[in-house]
């Protein structure tokens, strides 16, 4: 609606005879009839400050006011701010409902509009940008993405962005990724074969279709942007899940029988890239366990960790959490990593490592030798809890 003179002079009319906390009812009500969201916002906040006996026009700060009236203001402020938020959330206008809901936690309100949006041309770069750079749902965000611009934008943006989220948000991206390159990369193989031997090749894994098919990777050929492969390959040692692993495995099949010029270069100590992503996958699948353990652990043991870094230690422990072997990974940490602490983040640090296992023993002796009461006391706490819930499972 529209504001007329006759709603000035009924607000003034409500005013005079019924007095403020009517008059800002009043106004309440047309502001959200009309959809002025944000001038609601400062309706309800006025209507907030009435209420709690609070001047209206000279706003004293919070920290002036008595405990009970800060908590209640505080807590008036936020309904406000949910209400104004969905509000204009619920009116497509995303970016504008966020800047309320923000300040107060409200995620999981945010993330259920977010989530509920058609994405379309109008709308899209803003559902990324709430979704995947405001954290909102990151993993959400991503499978926008992929979707809508494609595997190179994507890896671009898991490269770059998606280190900020957590493993959780990581691992979901790679399975995507994983998920949309090799249904890309079948279709592609498939219609290879069927050129060459006039039908599709009914096979469903590379590990089958290549067998006996050479002529394939004749004079160089490949089907797929070998970067991008190497990319995923790269991502896809963050997977826990079965079917994702398994695609990635499929993927490496098909990536170490490319030409050389398209071997690329790896980190140690994945060096020689599908080979050993193939390897380790093997190893978190239950396959090949001890000679992956064997390989990584060589590596591990044989590295230069001040001129090449902790990646290939963390790898070799990470490896051993995956596997069960929780206590050779906290004896391979604290023999291998000066003081038992993961510096780039892919092993799980020495308490996660011991909560993983049962056992603080191990934790608490070692946080003795480096004089660390608080580490000591907590490794204690957490051994009496697991004592606690293994008596009461008993």
């Amino acid at each position: 609606m529209s504001t007329t003179s006759s709603l000035f002079d009924q607000i003034e009319s409500t005013f005079q005879q019924s007095g403020t906390e009517s008059a800002l009812a009043q106004l309440a009500n047309a502001l959200s009839e009309s959809k002025k969201y944000h001038e609601l916002f400062e309706a309800r906040k006025l209507q907030l400050r009435c209420e709690l006996g609070l001047p209206l026009l000279s706003a004293e700060s919070v920290d002036q006011l008595d405990e009970p009236v800060q908590n209640q203001l505080e807590d008036g402020l936020a309904k406000i701010c949910r209400e104004i938020g969905s509000s204009l959330m619920e009116q497509g206008k995303l970016r504008e409902g966020w800047m309320y809901l923000r300040p107060v936690g409200e995620n999981e309100l945010a993330r259920d509009f977010v989530m509920k949006t058609e994405p379309d041309d109008e709308n899209i770069d803003e559902l990324i940008e709430l979704s995947l750079r405001e954290g909102i749902s990151p993993a959400h965000g991503f499978s926008l993405v992929l979707k809508h611009y494609g595997t190179c934008n994507s890896i671009t943006t898991y490269d770059s962005e998606l280190s900020q989220h957590s493993l959780e948000d990581q691992r979901a991206a790679a399975g995507m990724l994983v998920e949309h390159l090799h249904a890309e990369l079948l279709e592609n193989v498939r219609s290879d074969v069927q050129q060459e031997e006039g039908k599709p090749a009914a096979e469903s894994t590379f590990a089958e279709i290549l067998a006996d098919r050479e002529w394939l990777f004749d004079g160089d050929r490949y089907h797929i942007d070998t970067t991008h492969l190497s990319s995923v390959i790269r991502f896809s040692r963050k997977l826990l899940n079965e079917s994702q692993i398994a695609l990635a495995i499929d993927l490496t099949e098909y990536g170490r029988r490319l030409s050389s010029q398209y071997q690329y270069e790896s980190e140690e100590p994945f060096e020689d890239l599908y080979p050993t992503t193939r390897l380790y996958l093997d190893a978190v699948s239950g396959v090949r366990i001890e000679e992956a353990l064997e390989f990584f652990g060589n590596k591990a043991r044989g590295s230069d960790a001040y001129n090449e870094g902790y990646m290939t230690i963390e790898v070799y422990i990470e490896l051993l959490a995956r596997t069960g072997r929780h206590a050779e990974a906290i004896e391979n940490m604290i023999q291998l990593m000066p003081d038992a602490s993961p510096k780039i983040g892919i092993a799980p640090n020495i308490l996660e490592l011991s909560n993983q296992s049962g056992d603080f023993h191990r934790f608490t002796d070692f946080c003795r030798k480096h004089d660390d009461l608080l580490g000591f006391v907590t490794g204690l706490l957490h051994q009496g809890q697991a004592e606690k819930g293994q008596a009461e499972k008993g």
